[in-house]
């Protein structure tokens, strides 16, 4: 199961619960059934909530998601390119920090790349460019060997054509 505490003490409680579910928390450790959800604040920040939350789940050696979230425009460059920059020294910052607290670790990275509409100011999920950059996340991924998530979304209120196509 995906989690995204909000802070050091809900991850406590999750982790505790989820050790009583297993059998206790050596079983947790040996089959992790919950990974942490922690999303560096793009541009290049890591909020202390946010390691504090990521140290918890590594303490147990329970997997972790990296999920940068840059915004072209708006949080990262305009450019793809630049945006996908920004995702890669974020997730990567943290993947170094896991590693270097728990030498082999679980990670997965991913995130929510989106793009800036510079008329309205609005995030664009629903885009092209939103896809290319998944599809980009998931080769940079496999190149530094890791596993990736990518989800799909739209910019439809309801499921309807324009959900279908995006």
């Amino acid at each position: 199961y995906f989690v995204a505490p909000s802070n050091s003490e809900q991850t406590e409680y999750i982790i505790e619960m989820a050790a009583i579910v297993a059998g206790g928390i050596d079983e947790l450790e040996k089959n992790p059934m919950l990974i942490g959800f922690v999303s560096p604040t793009s541009p290049l920040r890591l909020a202390a909530k946010e390691l504090e939350i990521a140290c918890k789940f590594i303490e147990h050696r329970l997997p972790i998601f990296i999920a940068p979230c840059p915004m072209s425009g708006s949080t990262s460059p305009i450019s793809l390119a630049g945006t996908i920059v920004v995702m890669c020294a974020e997730y990567l910052a943290l993947t170094l920090i896991t590693e270097l607290l728990s030498p082999g670790n679980p990670v997965v990275v991913g995130g929510a790349l989106g793009i800036t509409d510079m008329r309205t100011a609005n995030v664009t999920y629903g885009s092209v460019e939103t896809s290319l950059m998944g599809a980009a996340t998931a080769q940079i991924a496999r190149l530094h060997n890791l596993p990736s998530y990518a989800g799909t979304d739209t910019d439809s209120i309801i499921p309807d054509a324009q959900a279908g196509y995006e």
